[in-house]
């Protein structure tokens, strides 16, 4: 019995010590462990009123393709101008490790020889994750829309864009293709384009899309991924759609819905109750008959 009680013991100890030894190696591998390699997605906007809008996110992935959101990330933004580098603004990824920063209107830029402006967002990493940065250079463009109403009922939008150029002097955008789009419940719907030629363009509206009860809809012009401009967009309201009621309406009782015809519960609930009072009788009697052979 002594025999087997040390035999009981030595194994223990053992299991505690290799316990302890894979422990230790797991910290001193995650002490050891180099920062993630990340990413820094950039999107660039150039909005209706002038202002520009930079949508960030930063992600990171391991060797076994886990993937990462940095959040609580400090972004700087910053303008390049040649050699050097100014800082414009800051943001913090959110729990996703996106961010937003919209550069106000009145906010000006230097331009190089070109027209263009350079910007740089950049992330300094932490213990976790290693430092990165992404680049945008574009020259300002600004898209406007007026309404167009024909007596005969088509409508029109007439758009104009322009750009800036190394002098600061408006040019008319050309060689350039404008998307139209209208505004859903969770996505927008592409109904559209024209080509940009010096700086104009018509667009024939179409008169057969729903909108809110009041006709409304809320519609986006835009330039995407262009090489010298990035994206830019204006969006407006129209009240050119067809009137929808979205109000809730009293549903119908069919046998196709979830709620059944009241001919239907009331038979329903016949049929049941016939069934029930057939087997309370039926243990009644059997109830009875027991008691009658006693």
């Amino acid at each position: 019995m002594k025999i087997h009680t040390a035999a009981i013991i030595r194994i223990l100890t053992s299991l505690l010590a290799i316990i302890v030894l894979l422990t230790v190696s797991d910290h001193l591998t995650a002490q050891e462990a180099e920062p993630l390699e990340s990413d820094l997605a950039l999107t660039v906007w150039q909005l209706g009123d002038g202002s520009i809008e930079f949508n960030i996110e930063i992600s990171a992935e391991d060797a076994s393709d886990n993937y990462y959101e940095v959040s609580g990330a400090l972004v700087n933004l910053s303008q390049v101008i040649g050699d050097s580098v100014q800082l414009v603004a800051q943001t913090v990824t959110n729990s996703a490790g996106k961010a937003s920063l919209i550069i106000p209107p009145e906010k000006t830029f230097e331009v190089d020889t070109e027209g263009f402006v350079y910007f740089l967002l950049s992330y300094d990493g932490d213990e976790q994750f290693r430092e990165c940065e992404a680049e945008a250079g574009f020259k300002r463009v600004f898209i406007d829309v007026e309404i167009d109403e024909d007596e005969d009922s088509s409508k029109s939008l007439y758009v104009t864009a322009h750009f800036i150029d190394s002098e600061g002097n408006e040019q008319p955008l050309h060689d350039e293709e404008l998307l139209f789009y209208v505004k859903r419940l969770y996505s927008w719907l592409p109904i559209g384009d024209i080509w940009m030629e010096e700086g104009e363009g018509y667009f024939d509206f179409p008169l057969d899309i729903p909108g809110d009860d009041n006709g409304g809809l809320t519609v986006a012009i835009r330039l995407e991924d262009s090489e010298n401009f990035a994206s830019a967009k204006q969006i407006i309201s129209l009240n050119w759609g067809i009137p929808v009621d979205y109000s809730e309406k009293e549903i119908q009782r069919t046998l196709w819905s979830n709620y059944a015809p009241v001919w239907m519960i009331i038979a329903l609930i016949f049929v049941l109750a016939g069934v029930w009072i057939n087997f309370f009788l039926a243990i009644f009697k059997i109830f009875r008959m027991s008691k009658s052979k006693e």
